[in-house]
């Protein structure tokens, strides 16, 4: 393997999968239409480097430890690191053997924890996506899972090559591939109930009992401290969410909120509003609908991870954008003893939060649609006791929820993982 050969950025390639990435946050844009255009992606760049052959068998022993590889350009101090922690903290070493895959190499403080806690990992950032199949195939993968789908630093042109017998797509991505040589995804029946949805993803769906997913909150947060209506002000909404995901539907429902409170404010934080012109965008369409920008804050990132939680600290009612769902920024809200307004749609996306909520028991907060929205944030806003109480118990109850139990989430996975080991092999033998 030539560790000097460049990743494959063809711009064509990496641009479409960011064009893909994109049409998620299109309201106007169907399932049939969103499962095409991943279909087509997949027909243009990652096709003609399937295997024409069928894939080498190297084992057949359907209840020997297995090897997963685990490949993401996001571990690091990045959304879904939260997400990978507790698996690789977890995993039964008698059962899975894992080896992570780095395609960004960006060292820091999450990078170096996740790190230490596997043995077997390789800074790939430099590598061709030839060269990565090529490691992984030398290191005898069983099982490979994709946490990245379309998004930044992604390495489908390697999966395409299919370097492992089972390969898996998870967490980091809210829809399909769209590739033929990803065999599974992983999703729960909340995100993915089998109403007919399963037609619009390339991979099989394998539904964890557990839910989707498994988040480790970061340690040493701040107290979340009582609501600040508490002290006779009107009350404080807030969403930390990409600007992505703020459309018209979505300022539109803020702004009928904010009339059914008059003095109520909304808090906005993410990176992007450092830049001017994007805040006086944001600004002129909330005026459009009668908004006044005294009652918006609007404000960029924090330098550190304290100084973001802290800012959560301000805010009475977390909402939740549609229909691409919060995922990391609803757990924190969560932990911060906020509770999530969330609408709830039809596709994996707009039903993200609605998961997250039932795990710990919640899902009265998310709406059934627009109306019900606007109906449960104006109402939960104006009980401030009730708010209190929330926010007294929300840290607790979520750390004893399903959606943080760790060893609970990993040993379903395993499961799975072992689940689709004893089909191939079945399938093998049958063969």
């Amino acid at each position: 393997m030539r560790q000097s050969d460049c990743p494959e950025t063809d711009g064509t390639a990496a641009s479409q999968s960011a064009a893909l990435v994109a049409l998620n946050y299109d309201p106007a844009v169907d399932d049939g239409a969103l499962f095409a255009a991943h279909r087509g992606w997949a027909r243009r760049f990652a096709a003609p480097l399937y295997p024409t052959g069928d894939a080498e068998i190297l084992h057949d022993d359907p209840e020997r430890p297995l090897r997963v590889g685990y490949v993401s350009g996001d571990l690091r101090r990045h959304p879904v690191a939260f997400f990978v922690e507790p698996i690789l903290r977890c995993h039964d070493r008698g059962q899975v053997q894992p080896v992570c895959y780095d395609s960004a190499g960006l060292d820091d403080d999450m990078n170096a924890h996740l790190r230490s806690l596997v043995p077997d990992w390789w800074n790939a950032s430099g590598w061709s996506d030839e060269a990565l199949a090529e490691r992984i195939r030398a290191d005898r993968i069983d099982i490979l899972v994709d946490l990245s789908g379309h998004t930044a630093r992604n390495r489908l042109l390697a999966f395409a090559r299919r370097p492992a017998p089972i390969q898996v797509t998870a967490i980091g991505y809210v829809t399909t591939t769209g590739l033929d040589t990803m065999d599974y995804r992983l999703t729960d029946s909340l995100c993915d109930p089998g109403r007919g949805e399963d037609r619009f993803y390339s991979e099989r769906l394998w539904r964890l009992e557990t839910g989707f997913n498994c988040y480790a909150p970061p340690r040493g947060l701040p107290d979340p401290g009582p609501p600040p209506c508490l002290t006779g002000k009107p009350p404080v909404f807030g969403c930390f969410n990409n600007l992505d995901k703020i459309g018209e539907p979505v300022i539109a429902a803020w702004a009928e909120i904010l009339h059914g409170l008059p003095g109520a404010r909304l808090l906005l934080k993410t990176k992007t509003l450092a830049e001017p012109n994007v805040r006086d965008r944001l600004l002129a369409s909330f005026a459009a609908h009668g908004i006044a920008a005294e009652r918006l804050e609007l404000r960029d990132w924090s330098a550190t991870l304290a100084e973001h939680f802290d800012a959560y600290r301000e805010v009475d009612v977390a909402l939740d954008p549609f229909p691409y769902n919060g995922t990391t920024t609803t757990c924190e809200a969560l932990m911060m003893g906020l509770p999530v307004i969330a609408l709830r749609g039809e596709r994996h996306a707009s039903r993200v939060s609605f998961s997250l909520l039932a795990r710990l028991g919640l899902e009265g907060l998310s709406a059934a649609d627009p109306e019900s929205y606007v109906e449960r944030a104006v109402a939960l806003a104006g009980r401030p006791d009730s708010l209190a109480k929330l926010r007294h118990g929300l840290r607790h109850r979520l750390a004893g929820s399903p959606l943080c139990d760790a060893k609970r989430y990993t040993a379903s996975l395993e499961a799975a993982y072992r689940g689709m080991w004893q089909r191939h092999c079945t399938a093998a033998a049958a063969a």
